[in-house]
């Protein structure tokens, strides 16, 4: 058990790596104000890029008593979850005015043991984006866009 926990940090430390098509110098700035970049929105600035976000989580091992009323023995829930996610966006600038945006998103989560996985199941989600992004105004102190 613990040859995985090793390999899933190993994993993680590999699969963290954010591929961002910003350099500090490539942060968008209007009128001196830098933004930063939000990944619960898209992007509103037109621009090529690549993200990606990947993270996978484990619930601590907790061990309860078993519980005993009169002649019976309620065995106590074992077993932890796994929590796993990715999420992709890509951004293509194809005039300065307009970019198309992909996303990608899969997610999970199951419990390790039958019990945990019998109480909790498998849950998963599976999304995808997919749009415009079009520059409608821009100026030295202004800037409006639309997705």
């Amino acid at each position: 058990m613990k040859d995985l926990n090793y390999l899933l940090l190993v994993l993680i430390a590999c699969l963290a790596i954010t591929v961002n098509g910003q350099s500090n110098s490539g942060i968008p700035v209007i009128n001196d104000h830098k933004f930063l970049i939000n990944d619960l929105i898209v992007d509103p600035f037109t621009k090529s890029s690549f993200r990606t976000k990947t993270g996978i989580g484990r619930t601590a091992i907790s061990e309860l008593p078993d519980i005993q009323i009169g002649d019976s023995l309620i065995k106590s829930p074992s077993g932890d979850l796994l929590v796993v996610g990715m999420n992709y966006q890509f951004d293509l600038r194809m005039k300065e005015w307009a970019s198309l945006y992909l996303g990608f998103e899969i997610s999970g989560r199951l419990g390790s043991e039958a019990f945990s996985l019998y109480t909790n199941g498998v849950n998963s989600l599976v999304g995808f984006d997919m749009g415009w992004k079009l520059v409608l105004f821009e100026s030295k102190a202004h800037f409006l866009s639309t997705s």
